[in-house]
């Protein structure tokens, strides 16, 4: 789930009561613990501890089902290893209606029992290091509340495999919410991820209305998930409700990986793909009969990541640039890995890669252009002459992004950018830690990947302007946009103006007294037409040009300027 949308729940609903505490929480863990029926809540594991209520000043609460003569005690984080809260001196009964002595001694491990079974509300008051237990007819008052649930069945990344459910977390209350991927299909939910699909450990659709929950099992009922997408999900116990709504855009990011890659294995070097909505793109170079999957974080995760392999149930070449996607988990049976399913492609070439999540179809089409590798999803500026302004942190977001054409050059356009510097990286969610592109020593039109001095393009004068790094030759495209074509362009105040229009399908360059080391007409794609260099006050560029709009890129002791002009 989006770190946004749990601060915001967890926000609303715990703020006013966690203000006061210098505890934050408390959880009650121990085999004593069920929910009346049937259920043991956690078992002793820690990550199902249900979590109590705060009632402020450090008083926590919850009413659960206890089992008689088995064991409970309380602490503060749902993990093994932080602070605990045990019975003093020994493990034994609580006397109910009566204080007992909480202990954060941790070199006794005694515990709490109750004589009978049945429904008890405990109190714990950590200021004062006290417990109390009464007597309850029912769990209607404050129940219990699961530390999550489980979401599993046909529509899972982990299906049926209750270790593998989908995790809705508690967002206080009674309130329970996730984000995830679904496919088409069925799901259930379950309150413990430990104790396998028995009913009584199970949330079921309420024979009559399915916006509801029911610990009714008859018929084994089931949610309907009527296509795949990326859901939001929301559980209220409190009003026995549920929804998961299919959201507009996947919050997932999706990543190709494999030997059929230009980075190969490493999570760090696989490409990033576009995303529009549910659907992902990327153009790449790839290897022949070589094996890629997709991943959704940069990380083997064999248990707790979801992935994007071959329904096929096999590593299979791709027929009819068309395969089917499954979402899953990878499972990890001893040092061997299975539901590994993998693509491969019969050609090696430069592709466009669809991964389709509202069908899960995945497309792969060769490209019309195979002059060169490419090898990145997209590029990025950062710097201070770009919104980030070099804070790391910001890049998801704030780095200015060029798209990938397809033939290895990469575009932004209409860009504002602020006086200072930049250079270009691979990969916008690894801060740093990625490919950086820098200009040359010598020539400022030039990409190169030494770092050697960290050099950085320079933009000398605010306002909106069009990129376009090449690739294939290495050379980058920085045009300031201009009120119109024909205008007089000032390279500095020392080496004087620079006119450059058009006249009868040419291009003309007056420089009085200027030497140009290079001068470049390229098309909006960044593919050089024309070159030369020259001292003439007068240059004329290109004979019987075809109507359209070009740049042109002067270097003069250095310092790049260029320019789009019309051809009429």
């Amino acid at each position: 789930m989006k770190k946004s949308l749990f601060s915001f729940l967890t926000a609303i609903f715990l703020g006013s009561t966690l203000s006061l505490s210098a505890v934050d929480n408390l959880y009650i863990v121990g085999n004593a613990i069920g929910d009346g029926v049937g259920s043991n809540v956690c078992n002793w594991n820690g990550e199902n501890a249900p979590l109590m209520y705060a009632e402020g000043n450090d008083v926590f609460s919850c009413t659960a089902y206890f089992t008689a003569d088995k064991n409970f005690k309380f602490m503060e984080t749902p993990t093994w290893g932080g602070q605990y809260y045990n019975g003093a001196g020994a493990t034994g009964y609580l006397t109910v209606g009566t204080n007992g002595t909480l202990t954060k001694d941790g070199n006794g491990d005694y515990q709490f029992m109750m004589q009978e079974s049945g429904w008890y509300k405990i109190t714990c008051d950590l200021q004062n290091l006290t417990i109390k237990a009464e007597k309850k007819d029912n769990g209607d008052e404050q129940p219990l509340r699961y530390q999550a649930l489980y979401l599993v069945g046909g529509a899972a990344p982990g299906e049926w495999n209750v270790e593998k459910g989908i995790r809705l977390e508690n967002q206080g209350n009674s309130l329970y919410a996730g984000e995830t991927f679904l496919s088409a299909g069925d799901f259930k939910l379950t309150v413990n991820q430990f104790l396998g699909l028995a009913n009584e450990y199970s949330f079921f659709r309420d024979a009559t209305d399915s916006g509801k929950v029911s610990r009714d099992a008859t018929d084994d009922r089931k949610w309907s998930v009527p296509e795949a997408g990326y859901y939001t999900l929301t559980v209220d116990l409190s009003t026995s409700s549920i929804s998961f709504v299919k959201n507009e855009e996947c919050g997932l990011d999706l990543f190709v990986i494999g030997d059929a890659t230009f980075g190969g294995w490493s999570t760090n070097d696989a490409p990033m793909m576009d995303k529009k909505g549910h659907v992902y793109t990327y153009y790449g170079y790839m290897k022949a009969n070589a094996e890629f999957k997709f991943l959704t974080v940069r990380e083997f995760g064999w248990s707790n990541h979801i992935q994007l392999i071959n329904a096929a149930g096999e590593t299979s070449t791709i027929q009819d640039s068309q395969a089917t996607l499954k979402a899953a988990f990878e499972v990890k049976n001893g040092n061997n890995i299975t539901n590994d399913h993998k693509f491969k492609l019969a050609e090696a070439g430069n592709y466009k890669l669809t991964c389709d999540l509202n069908t899960l179809t995945l497309t792969v089409e060769k490209l019309p252009y195979q002059d060169s590798e490419i090898h990145y999803s997209a590029l990025y500026m950062v710097g201070t002459a770009t919104p980030d302004n070099e804070q790391s942190e910001t890049f998801r977001d704030k780095a200015v992004k060029l798209v990938s054409n397809g033939d290895n050059t990469y575009t932004a356009n209409d860009v504002a950018l602020t006086t200072g510097v930049f250079k270009l990286l691979s990969a916008c969610d690894l801060g740093w830690n990625t490919i950086h592109l820098h200009p040359t020593a010598d020539d400022a039109t030039k990409i190169t990947t030494d770092a050697t001095d960290d050099r950085k393009w320079s933009i000398e004068t605010a306002g909106q302007y069009d990129i376009t790094a090449n690739l294939a030759n290495m050379t980058i495209s920085i045009v300031k946009q201009e009120e119109g074509p024909g205008t007089g362009l000032v390279l500095s105040e020392t080496d004087g103006n620079v006119q450059i229009s058009s006249h009868n399908g040419t291009i003309e360059v007056f420089m009085p007294g200027l030497s140009a080391s290079s001068i470049d007409i390229m098309d909006l794609s960044g593919k050089v037409l024309y070159s030369m260099s020259g001292a003439n006050d007068y240059l004329c560029l290109g004979h019987d040009m075809q109507q359209g709009l070009y740049i042109v890129c002067i270097n003069i002791n250095g310092q790049v300027t260029a320019k789009k002009v019309m051809v009429k």
